[in-house]
């Protein structure tokens, strides 16, 4: 049996089609179909409504997408990312950024505890 999975991405990523040529998907019972997106709002909007069973994006995007309610479309989603990519995000983010003046800071919500941003099932292959 073979799942499908479509994937939203900005552009083909090479290291799926050298997976794809060895068979790798294809041993795990999965094919996997690359979408190209035009944006982050579509990407997003595509996932949300469905048409996509994940995305390849920037970390940051997932942060806007689940905790900021003024991003591009207007609503958050329950997203998760991988732990390395958000601890990346994190540590980029408090290193070269600071809370806005007068008020609180938009994302403290998702960076805090930082485990429900986290999909469980990356940090076991971890």
């Amino acid at each position: 049996m073979t799942t499908k999975v479509v994937v939203g991405v900005f552009s083909p990523s090479v290291l799926a089609r050298v997976v794809r040529r060895l068979g790798l998907f294809a041993d795990q019972g999965l094919d996997i179909v690359e979408q190209p997106v035009a944006s982050s709002s579509a990407q997003f909007r595509a996932l949300l409504d469905g048409d996509l069973d994940m995305a390849l994006t920037s970390p940051d995007n997932v942060l806007a997408y689940r905790s900021a309610p003024d991003n591009p479309l207007g609503e958050t989603a329950d997203l998760r990312t991988d732990l390395d990519a958000m601890r990346t995000v994190v540590q980029l983010r408090r290193k070269y950024t600071s809370p806005p003046i007068g008020g609180p800071d938009p994302l403290a919500s998702a960076l805090d505890p930082l485990d429900k941003l986290i999909d469980p099932r990356m940090t076991e292959a971890a």
